[in-house]
């Protein structure tokens, strides 16, 4: 027998020819595998690096941004990965027992909870891609210059690519933020300086078009015109209330009378219908809500909603512009108690809200993209680069993971694996466990800012 027949068969088959024993074959598969990891940890750790500085540097961006992120979508993804992590460490148990049907079945259900995590992140993607919300020039939020924008997006009614001009930008962001930010639930503040912002901007007729359209030609009913007005209407806007009402002719619910028919007049026969929910003015209020003034002298756009005011008696429930006219967007409840903190009264309210800024300690809420300072304007989508960066990176990984997978269920498949081999399973299944486990970094950091 020649050397090299000796050499091929110094042990197990699997035993590959330059290690001595399985054991070494074993320690050093997973010594690689770990040292490979680690890297991994250092490639993400520079993206956690820059998530890190930007949020501390740019907390604004982060609390507006990461309200267009569906935590539920996020949180399925989680408990989606959490459960494969637990079946491909199954499976590692079954390859060590030798049970082979086991393994196979929990590589199957692994594979499964990669699919279902793509499947997921796909909607995830097109969601934000049918707004124009993109990784990199193409996002909707990408700053201008001048009147022109630098990237070129589709907007509703272009037939091909354009330059977008600064109001239509202005104009696709009021639509997508609201439609985004309040159907998750956050309510624009101040309340009603947004709604006077977005009649402008014709968000409520946009979302209108989108329900009709996705009725009659999807057969899928969306009632976004009718969430966001009904959050308006819940925080005072005498327009909204006026429209979930019916008054208003363009809104038939089921929170008022029908399209057409008017209200009852009949104040106890209303309370006792449970469909018809009266608007509960705050005190000092009148049934309109809390009153804002707008200064059209004051450029609000330059502005995160938040602007001084003086020379207004403390306890007034409406405040009126002052001679000088030095006004902003103001909540005058807020106000009130403020500017009656700040010369000694009221000491309940120590806590209270900055002067103009409603109290919104335990509220989701958001302030419009045109009242933010430019400097929080120009930097939003950085946001969204780092949100791709981080999830397109692990999706990428995830796909990798899931093709190492279905190399190792091949093998399965033949019965390759036994308790004395089993090396290509425990590797594979390591790097599963640290991909799911940069997701349980990744999802609180960017689901759950609020």
């Amino acid at each position: 027998m020649s050397d090299h027949d000796t050499h091929d068969h110094h042990g197990p088959e699997y035993l590959a020819h330059h290690f001595d024993t399985p054991e070494q074959q074993f320690e050093s598969g997973k010594l690689g595998m770990w040292l490979f990891l680690v890297t991994e940890v250092m490639m993400f750790g520079g993206l956690f690096c820059a998530y890190a500085l930007y949020r501390a540097n740019h907390p604004d961006i982060f609390a507006y941004a990461h309200g267009f992120l569906d935590w539920k979508m996020g949180g399925i993804n989680t408990a989606i990965l959490l459960a494969s992590s637990f079946t491909m460490a199954l499976g590692v148990r079954a390859a060590q027992l030798g049970q082979q049907k086991f393994l196979i079945l929990m590589l199957v259900l692994t594979l499964a909870g990669g699919f279902g995590f793509l499947i997921i992140k796909y909607f995830e993607y097109t969601s934000k891609f049918a707004e124009n919300i993109w990784p990199g020039t193409q996002n909707l939020y990408y700053p201008t210059e001048g009147d022109q924008n630098t990237n070129t997006i589709v907007i509703k009614g272009q037939d091909e690519q354009l330059p977008i001009t600064r109001q239509a930008q202005l104009n696709a962001i009021a639509v997508v933020e609201a439609k985004k930010l309040m159907h998750h639930g956050y309510t624009p503040h101040p309340v009603q300086a947004s709604y006077d912002l977005y009649e402008k901007r014709g968000v409520f007729e946009a979302l209108h078009d989108y329900d009709d359209y996705n009725l009659k030609e999807k057969g899928k009913e969306t009632h976004y015109e009718h969430h966001i007005l009904h959050m308006f209407a819940e925080a005072g806007v005498a327009k909204a209330i006026a429209k979930m009402d019916g008054h208003g002719g363009d809104q038939a619910t089921d929170d008022g009378p029908p399209k057409g028919e008017d209200p009852p007049k009949d104040n106890a026969h209303a309370k006792d219908d449970p469909g018809h929910a009266e608007p509960k003015p705050k005190e000092g209020h009148s049934s309109d809500g809390p009153v804002y003034v707008a200064d059209p002298a004051i450029d609000t756009t330059s502005i995160a909603g938040l602007v001084p005011v003086s020379g207004i008696s403390a306890g007034a429930s409406n405040i009126k512009p002052p001679a000088s006219g030095k006004t902003g967007l103001v909540d005058s409840e807020a106000h009130a108690v403020a500017l009656a903190d700040a010369r000694g009264g009221h000491g309940d309210h120590h806590a209270a809200p900055p002067l103009g800024m409603p109290d919104l300690r335990h509220a989701k809420y958001y302030i419009p993209y045109e009242f933010q300072p430019k400097s929080v304007q120009d930097r939003i989508h950085l946001f969204f680069q780092i949100y791709f960066m981080a999830t397109g990176l692990h999706a990428l990984h995830v796909i990798i993971g899931m093709g190492c997978i279905t190399w190792v269920l091949g093998k399965a498949l033949t019965g390759a694996f036994s308790p004395e081999y089993n090396v290509p399973v425990d590797i594979v299944g390591l790097y599963w466990h640290i991909v799911d486990l940069i997701w349980i970094f990744l999802f609180p950091l960017l689901y759950l800012i609020h």
